[in-house]
């Protein structure tokens, strides 16, 4: 176990300007330095955290559009792509907005939570001090004062009136989904087509600006005829900046 806090109360003036500085131009240090916060242990630094971390820098600064990232459950994925961008991101611009979607009612309410503790946690309220419209704290969602947003919504839902992203220049938010299909799904000719034909038909016409704002899609492979081939197979219209990360790599 280790004490942030203890040592962050002998922290100058000038220390926390430097911290501030590193959590804020460096997403790998900020989502390594918040999780060992929360956590109260030191977060295990591996090769695949960093590949992810510098995918999403490069969504970030405007590089990559439509980001795929396939990788087995259990491998900080979660953590990283959603909590952690997030609130990275909520650092140098608290206006973006995200819609975020996943399998099941009861993660992607989960990870709201997480993302707005962390924002709230006295630390990143020192360094930022990004706040929340008293009108709108709810899990599903929440706005900051300074008009950002995060819509938090199961893959199953209806999406009414939101969009991910804005029309302005530089990085304004993304559309993040998370493992948005069941094994279950694979099983049923009917079910494997449904969500697909729903990101097809509905979700991706929830962007703000709907060939610029980001998409990032990470999710374990569940078969050839999942999402992730089925965007990998040009059925979005889209190119997708593939980072396949196999639980065994040679």
């Amino acid at each position: 176990m280790i004490d942030i806090e203890r040592e962050l109360e002998t922290f100058t003036m000038q220390d926390w300007a430097t911290l501030k500085n590193r959590l804020q131009t460096n997403f790998l240090e900020h989502a390594r330095f918040f999780l060992s916060y929360r956590e109260r242990q030191p977060f295990i630094l591996n090769a695949h955290h960093v590949l992810i971390a510098e995918a999403l820098e490069r969504v970030i600064a405007g590089e990559i559009k439509r980001l795929l990232i396939n990788i087995p459950p259990g491998y900080t994925k979660t953590e990283l792509a959603i909590i952690q961008f997030c609130s990275y991101c909520f650092t140098f611009n608290p206006a973006c907005r995200f819609m975020h979607i996943s399998g099941g009612d009861t993660l992607p309410l989960l990870n709201s939570t997480y993302i707005k503790q962390q924002i709230d946690s006295p630390v990143y309220q020192k360094m930022w001090g990004v706040k929340y419209r008293d009108d709108a704290r709810a899990k599903a969602l929440w706005r900051t004062k300074q008009g950002g947003m995060f819509y938090a919504v199961s893959s199953g839902s209806q999406i009414l009136g939101f969009r991910a992203g804005r029309m302005a220049s530089g990085f304004q938010g993304a559309l993040l989904i998370d493992d948005p299909q069941k094994l279950e799904d694979m099983w049923s000719p009917v079910k494997v087509k449904v969500f697909p034909e729903r990101y097809k038909g509905e979700i991706r016409h929830r962007l703000a600006v709907e060939r610029e704002t980001p998409v990032i899609v990470i999710m374990q492979r569940l078969g050839d005829e999942d999402f992730s081939g089925w965007l990998l197979e040009g059925g979005s219209g889209d190119m997708w900046h593939h980072l396949c990360l196999p639980a065994v790599i040679e």
